[in-house]
């Protein structure tokens, strides 16, 4: 097991100051061995997870304004990786293929460079729907996840017949 996971009997949950590899590589780890109800993710974590800051994931637990679930443990709040995906899910502009996949989500600037194409384009995809990109909206934020880009570039893909 990790040196970055603190296990026990019912709950895994992350240590976020022993953390230097990246979120996504731990959480592929973690996947391997728990179900996602188990693992647990604190505030900067589930926020890095979402592409959101944690004052913004702070607002939305006093506001009440988006449904997210969250656990208390004294001072500190942790989120379920299941429940992160299930909102994320929730917030899918079309069905996921695959719901249950862990990977931190990406905002519109990245993703524009990810499907090699400009800020402005991504945003007429999306408000036309010409193009079969599947999006997350949360309020006016729109994130993608990389697993929905990979498979919207081989979409993409033409193979050349040669001649």
């Amino acid at each position: 097991m990790s040196k970055h996971l603190i296990a026990n009997t019912k709950l895994l949950l992350f240590n976020p100051d022993l953390a230097d590899s990246s979120l996504e590589y731990e959480l592929a780890k973690a996947t391997e061995k728990y179900p996602l109800s188990r693992i647990l993710l604190n505030t900067e974590m589930a926020a890095q997870y979402l592409c959101f800051s944690a004052c913004t994931l702070a607002a939305w637990r006093s506001g009440k304004r988006h449904r997210l679930l969250y656990q208390k443990k004294g001072k500190i709040i942790y989120y379920r990786l299941s429940d992160l995906n299930a909102f994320i899910a929730a917030h899918a502009s079309k069905p996921l293929e695959n719901p249950h996949l862990c990977q931190p989500l990406i905002n519109r600037k990245r993703a524009a460079t990810e499907v090699n194409s400009t800020l402005g384009t991504l945003e007429v995809w999306n408000s036309t729907g010409t193009k079969e990109l599947v999006y997350i909206k949360i309020g006016r934020a729109v994130r993608y996840r990389p697993y929905d880009l990979m498979a919207f570039n081989l979409a993409r893909l033409r193979i050349r017949k040669s001649e």
